[in-house]
């Protein structure tokens, strides 16, 4: 089973090489857009995963998946509100970050951002462990 704090680990590893973004290097800031990319896809895979290991329930594999996770997120206590707003937030970057030609930010600006946003996918990464637990998580019995 695929540890998806992998890709936030990446998130992490994109932002440092993208963080002194310089203009004339286009791959600076597609670094930083994709740390964002990544950032919510990691944290967004571990609450379906951890929910659907937890609830036994299978999550829509297009991309409804989304909004059902957030969904069955927020029916559940103050914490899994949380961390289903925190989700709705990083997929609506993320989908700037992927989708844009331009972004609303200067370039020193999309540097924080990105420094934010990851700090953010971290944070839900740690409630999502904390809150839907790993005693059912096969990735712990190795």
């Amino acid at each position: 089973m695929f540890d998806w704090k992998r890709y936030i680990d990446l998130a992490d590893k994109l932002y440092c090489e993208g963080q002194h973004v310089d203009l004339s290097e286009p791959g600076d800031e597609a670094k930083l857009r994709s740390a964002i990319s990544r950032a919510y896809y990691g944290a967004f895979n571990e609450a379906r995963q951890r929910l659907e290991l937890r609830t036994r329930t299978r999550f829509s594999e297009g991309p409804e998946a989304h909004k059902e996770v957030q969904h069955k997120l927020a029916e559940g206590d103050e914490r899994l509100q949380r961390i289903a707003e925190t989700l709705r937030r990083l997929r609506l970057e993320r989908n700037r970050a992927d989708y844009r030609d331009y972004m609303d930010r200067d370039i020193g600006g999309l540097s924080a951002w990105t420094d934010g946003l990851v700090g953010e996918a971290w944070n839900a990464y740690s409630d999502i462990e904390e809150a839907l637990g790993a005693s059912d998580d096969p990735r712990t019995a190795r």
